[in-house]
């Protein structure tokens, strides 16, 4: 990880935090904020990881519980193709954008049916789906309830 804060506060932090967490990474400092300025530029959450590839290009960033151990596996083995993995990115954002706009009309119809497709694309995260595909049904079925109740 990289902070910003001044390497007095980090040490102190660490110390006093180390045996309530595990910790298996290093931690530099960078209290000028220009690496966040040149990796972290439109991104919000962290954590967040950066996955190098032999020649020094980044070739997948992201929430390191999305996709990185697979991907590190093919880049590992000569396997990764970041041209595809672009263009499926690209498609789970689409369809991102689409879940956001049902759910911000309360389509929820039209998003359970996003959620569907972003099931089947986005293998890595498929479990996070299904989890807010639960929480739709169940919302939905609670609209009805209500509904019912009212007439």
């Amino acid at each position: 990880g990289i902070s910003g804060e001044k390497v007095d506060v980090v040490k102190k932090w660490i110390a006093a935090n180390k045996k309530a967490i595990k910790m298996e990474y290093h931690v530099a400092v960078d209290d000028a904020r220009k690496t966040n300025g040149l990796w972290m530029a439109g991104i919000s959450g962290i954590p967040h990881a950066f996955l190098v590839d032999q020649k020094g290009k980044i070739v997948w960033k992201g929430h390191p519980m999305s996709g990185l151990d697979k991907v590190a596996e093919q880049v590992l083995a000569g396997k990764f193709d970041a041209k595809k993995h672009a263009e499926d990115q690209a498609k789970i954002k689409a369809v991102e954008a689409k879940l956001n706009a049902s759910l911000k009309g309360e389509d929820f119809k039209a998003a359970l049916t996003h959620v569907g497709e972003l099931i089947k694309l986005d293998r890595a995260n498929a479990t996070r789906w299904k989890g807010l595909r639960k929480r739709l049904v169940e919302h939905m079925r609670e609209l009805k309830r209500d509904k019912t109740k009212k007439k």
